[in-house]
């Protein structure tokens, strides 16, 4: 009889993900890269001309930025032939914010993008820092887990910088992970939350994003419509490098937001630890052209993914979004940053 027990004992062990609660400390981060922003200056339908903002943090949160690369540390690789140029260094600082709302990503699971649960901990900092300045509102959202209210659960009844207990909140949302993602509706919501704040005011949605959109009512289009509608800038957070960084890089580029897609539980260590500077402090980051040449002819309409790395480097990665609309101006696109040798399509 104890001989069963113990083996049973040993499947409900081995078959159990275990969250920690409380982390009794963060480790260092890892350097980890940062689209700010890129804009269209030119095309033909041979030729496309932009420029980018990328910033790379380094791996230590009180260090800041690691800014002393060159342009020889930069390649590119995509549909075509890249080349950099106009290659700089430059100050950016964020808009500081009256309010901000956080969307933490429930479905799923936490076991393979942060199994020690390190995002509370962070967050919880960040919340702490945050309402020193300005007000917040955070959140949970999935469809069909273990939330009792969707598309979001708020643990605040409205903007509030009373951070103690939503934050201790956050620990119970760790305990209720499942179900699809319901990425859309959620930030969504968000566009109805800041109808309360001031016309002029500078609006920012930071969200923590484990996987794809895979129930939202609302589609993207959609999204960005209400968005910019309300100037609602969307800094994507994605904690598994496997998102479409397509859908990804849309959304953040188009509503004037951010983008880091991370591939270790280090470098999501790194950005959310630096979520309150990059949106309302200062970076320092790389600024260049970049002219690409197609393999195919550009057209009213055409989505182009394009992929930038660091030579000799385990850095996150990152992609170059761009889409010309029937006007044929660029309406928006994404650069982003890959270590060499893991180039991927996604």
């Amino acid at each position: 009889m104890r001989i069963k027990k113990l083996y049973v004992l040993i499947f409900l062990l081995s078959s159990c993900t275990i969250i920690k609660e409380q982390p009794k400390f963060v480790p260092a981060g890892d350097y980890t890269l940062v689209t700010l922003s890129s804009k269209y200056v030119s095309h033909t339908s041979t030729q496309l001309v932009y420029t980018v903002k990328i910033l790379l943090l380094d791996n230590f949160l009180t260090l800041g930025d690691y800014s002393i690369l060159g342009e020889g540390n930069f390649a590119l690789s995509g549909n075509g032939v890249s080349a950099i140029s106009n290659f700089g260094i430059t100050q950016v600082n964020f808009l500081p914010v009256e309010s901000s709302i956080v969307l933490l990503d429930q479905s799923g699971s936490y076991a393979k993008t942060d199994p020690d649960n390190l995002r509370s901990q962070l967050v919880s900092k960040y919340l702490s820092d945050c309402s020193q300045v300005n007000f917040f509102q955070l959140g949970g959202f999935s469809k069909g887990g273990r939330l009792f209210n969707e598309p979001v659960e708020f643990l605040t009844n409205g903007f509030t910088n009373a951070w103690q207990a939503p934050a201790q909140g956050l620990y119970t949302l760790a305990q209720q992970t499942g179900g699809q993602s319901n990425l859309y509706d959620a930030i969504n919501t968000s566009v109805n939350s800041f109808s309360v704040t001031p016309p002029n005011a500078t609006r920012n949605c930071l969200v923590l994003m484990n996987a794809n959109d895979q129930a939202s009512s609302l589609s993207l289009n959609s999204l960005l419509q209400n968005a910019s509608s309300i100037n609602m800038h969307v800094n994507l957070t994605c904690v598994d490098s496997s998102v479409n960084k397509l859908s990804a890089a849309s959304l953040a580029m188009q509503t004037g937001g951010w983008l880091a897609v991370c591939n270790t539980p280090k470098q999501m260590v790194t950005v959310i630890g630096n979520w309150n500077r990059l949106t309302s402090g200062q970076a320092t980051a790389y600024n260049f052209t970049v002219t690409l040449q197609p393999d195919i002819a550009l057209s009213s309409g055409d989505e182009i993914l394009t992929k930038v790395y660091l030579l000799n480097s385990s850095v996150n990665s990152a992609y170059l979004y761009v889409k010309i609309p029937e006007n044929e101006n660029a309406i928006a696109f994404f650069m982003a940053i890959e270590p060499a040798g893991l180039w991927s399509t996604n």
